[in-house]
């Protein structure tokens, strides 16, 4: 009742102010009007031509209209479940209003059909090439292109994590620093970014077009500034993933069963004209040697980077292979790691077979082999081949292939984490990404294991730095860009600098770093981190310390390391292997924030009621709200970007030493 007579109230002294052409105060009260939350009916960004989906979405928005604000706390969403809820709501505003969205029936109809595609098969046959890698290797496919041993990874955390990637690759592309990285893995994300930079066809001319050019001064970033278009790859993220969706399923251009990978595609790949179901490679020179042996691909288009851009490292993008469609939760999670040239796992996990418990009767299980080495990636998702020496990699093996494997599913998988929620589960089932898949066999093999189709998902599940692939390739140098939305502790909570024992769960879920120390920080149904201890648990601590002082002095949270490994036989990383690595971890930074001009100071002070709400570790999921699902503002992009690129510039010296 408050809330209506201040309604009434208003609209009394608009028409008014109106009446006695008080344009002024006209003007105030009508912004006054479109801006409050109380008379906000649908989050800004969501208005659209089609009326099925608006007031689709107009009905979910009023169900969820507790969960709009930007509580501490805010409800964990699924962009699926959240899509067929729409879905369902549009399917009644059609039986009310007596309006054609018959799209939203056929949606749900497909998906209860199990029907996965809208496309034809291409069923083309082709010749593979399955290379066995066991790790410890130092031959992988790239390794004759002589790529320097460096690496930068690229870590998870959807929109967060892409704008800080293209801060920290424009600081890198200032600083001169490109050209010294050997490789470039991404996770999730970090993926989204990292197939853009690597691909792009069109939306810029030029690597500075796409990023942005440098950021002259931190003064000149006031509110006017940053509200100012972002430069075009993260632009992307201030995109609404949840309206591509709709607009796909109200197109016919996707089934829901599918719906994850075409939206990646839609919402980011798109204006970058790397969206096509097409296959790709490293270059012009790998597509036609492809082609020479595979005569039934001459008509294929393939993706390669444009001849016209600098130099690219090579790009690994990680996702998991959880295991068979059939199976239910299980331990036995690996690494699917994509690229220009191949696709798979580089590894057997312990040189065995794992168990896959049948969903059917859990109890029960079926042992199988998974990972084994990389098959060329046009042929990923294909059948298997149909001689034992052909899966061990022995001979070119025939096999057929479907649908072709494409960046966008590079996206797509690397960042698929919405149902499956690192669970398997049959409840969590309902929208998991699929591909058929077989593993290279060991020598000792004395069958054939058939492509079946194996669940996919987001790659930070057990990986969520990206550091395992150049750790497998014995990359000597990295940089990790951990861009996480969990802040470090302060001292006062837990003070690595004197520690003798690992933080807790409450006090730091560090979301991949502490794993890697044997820090066992998450249990086993929120992500598979129970392998990945490759350091001595007491380098922790120094690691920890140098980034929390820093980050206490107000400058960025750095801290460069030499550490050796400990034998790791479940990603096959041997023993006193040295490696030399510069994390960076994203957090807040006092001497950023005082110099920026004053109206961004106080907004960002403002917290949860400013424009900034966790700067600089926005949510992953529903900073502006819950129907804004990973979407940001144009100012929250351009103030992150200019955050990363400063924390990496800042170390210029450093880095340039650390390369040298």
């Amino acid at each position: 009742f408050l809330f209506l007579f201040l309604f009434l109230f208003l609209f009394l002294f608009l028409f008014l102010s109106l009446s006695m052409k008080n344009s002024m105060l006209a003007v105030v009260l009508l912004l006054f009007f479109v801006s409050h939350p109380t008379f906000a009916v649908v989050p800004s960004g969501f208005h659209t031509t089609n009326k099925c989906i608006q007031l689709g979405v107009e009905r979910f928005v009023k169900v969820h209209q507790e969960s709009n604000n930007r509580s501490p706390k805010a409800p964990k969403q699924k962009f699926m479940t959240d899509v067929v809820e729409i879905c369902r709501l549009i399917e009644k505003v059609s039986k009310e209003t007596g309006l054609d969205c018959s799209f939203a029936s056929l949606a749900l109809r497909d998906y209860q059909h199990q029907r996965t595609t809208l496309k034809e098969p291409l069923n083309l046959s082709v010749s593979v090439e399955a290379s066995p890698i066991q790790v410890p290797s130092d031959v992988f496919p790239e390794t004759q292109y002589q790529y320097p041993s460096t690496a930068a990874t690229f870590s998870g955390g959807g929109n967060r994590a892409m704008v800080a990637e293209v801060g920290q690759l424009r600081a890198f592309q200032t600083l001169g620093l490109i050209s010294k990285i050997g490789y470039q893995s991404t996770i999730s994300g970090g993926t989204w970014g990292g197939s853009i930079y690597q691909y792009y066809q069109t939306g810029a001319d030029n690597d500075t077009q796409l990023l942005g050019p440098p950021t002259s001064s931190l003064s000149s970033l006031d509110l006017e500034t940053l509200a100012q278009p972002a430069p075009p790859l993260s632009n992307t993220a201030t995109t609404n993933m949840i309206l591509k969706a709709l607009e796909l399923l109200a197109d016919r251009s996707s089934t829901l069963r599918h719906l994850w990978v075409d939206s990646v595609g839609l919402t980011y790949l798109e204006p970058f004209g790397v969206n096509a179901e097409t296959f790709f490679t490293l270059s012009q020179k790998t597509e036609q040697e492809i082609k020479a042996k595979n005569p039934s691909l001459k008509d294929q288009t393939f993706l390669t980077p444009r001849s016209s851009l600098a130099y690219r490292p090579y790009f690994i993008a990680s996702s998991v292979c959880i295991g068979p469609l059939w199976a239910t939760s299980s331990s036995s999670v690996v690494s699917l790691q994509m690229s220009p040239l191949y696709v798979g796992s580089p590894y057997i996990p312990e040189n065995e077979e794992q168990p896959y418990p049948l969903k059917a009767s859990p109890s029960r299980t079926r042992d199988l082999y998974v990972g084994g080495g990389v098959v060329d990636n046009f042929a990923f998702g294909g059948s298997s081949p149909t001689t034992l020496e052909g899966q061990k990699g022995g001979e070119l093996a025939e096999v057929v292939i479907q649908h072709p494997f494409s960046i966008r599913q590079v996206a797509g998988f690397s960042s698929d984490d919405g149902e499956w929620s690192q669970n398997n589960e049959t409840k969590d089932q309902e929208f998991v990404d699929t591909a058929s898949y077989w593993p290279i066999l060991p020598p000792s093999a004395t069958f054939l294991q058939d492509a079946e189709p194996y669940v996919i998902g987001d790659g930070g599940s057990i990986d969520y730095l990206g550091i395992f692939p150049v750790i497998q390739r014995n990359i000597s140098k990295i940089t990790v860009f951990i861009n996480s939305e969990v802040p470090l502790p302060n001292k006062t909570t837990y003070d690595a600098c004197s520690a003798t024992s690992p933080p807790s769960q409450q006090v730091f879920l560090s979301e991949g770093l502490a794993p890697l120390f044997g820090i066992p920080i998450i249990s086993p149904q929120d992500g598979y981190f129970l392998h990945n201890q490759i350091f001595d648990q007491g380098e922790f601590y120094p690691l920890m310390c140098d980034l929390q002082t820093n980050q206490e002095n107000g400058r960025p949270a750095v801290s460069y390391t030499n550490l050796t490994t400990i034998e790791n036989d479940w990603w096959g990383v041997p023993a006193r292997r040295n490696y030399s690595i510069a994390w960076f971890y994203l957090d807040y930074a006092q001497d950023f924030v005082s110099a920026l001009p004053q109206d961004t100071q106080r907004q960002i002070a403002l917290g949860a009621e400013g424009m900034f709400p966790h700067f600089p570790q926005y949510r992953t999921v529903g900073e502006n709200g819950r129907l804004s699902f990973t979407q940001y503002t144009t100012s929250q992009v351009n103030l992150l970007a200019a955050f990363t690129e400063w924390a990496v510039t800042s170390e210029e010296d450093n880095l340039k030493k650390f390369f040298s």
